[in-house]
């Protein structure tokens, strides 16, 4: 067993020792980071779920406008980690330890928006390219 308790903390240390509140900037950074694969897993799922009735409407309009929102989605990601490294590069922060985690979060963004920018394109392909098939 414990020998002894620590002491309690005083109010200084207490501070110290609380989480610091999300800024705007890593909000945004992310929400852009987790924005890609969310939006190639909808694309995924879309437009496996808009087979049938795009062959029932006889149009592949649903395809091109999940192919457009997904695109849009992930070249979020893409814009947000290139705004982030501006950022960062700029020495907008003062603490260097928020400065490498900013830079982190933005690479991350920008090469995870540009995978999966190019992973929708590719799924995206076949219904620009194929004509849709009537029985």
């Amino acid at each position: 067993m414990v020998e002894h308790r620590p002491s309690r903390l005083d109010q200084g240390e207490l501070r110290r020792a609380a989480p610091a509140p999300l800024t705007l900037e890593e909000t945004l950074l992310g929400a852009g980071l987790v924005s890609a694969p969310i939006a190639w897993a909808l694309h995924l799922v879309l437009s496996y779920g808009f087979v049938y009735p795009a062959e029932r409407w006889g149009s592949k309009a649903p395809f091109h406008l999940t192919s457009l929102l997904a695109i849009l989605l992930a070249s979020f990601s893409v814009v947000v980690g290139a705004w982030g490294l501006r950022r960062a590069r700029s020495g907008a922060s003062v603490d260097p330890a928020l400065s490498e985690r900013t830079r982190f979060l933005a690479r991350c963004a920008c090469l995870a928006g540009g995978f999966f920018l190019l992973a929708i394109v590719a799924q995206s392909l076949p219904a620009f390219l194929l004509p849709l098939k009537r029985h």
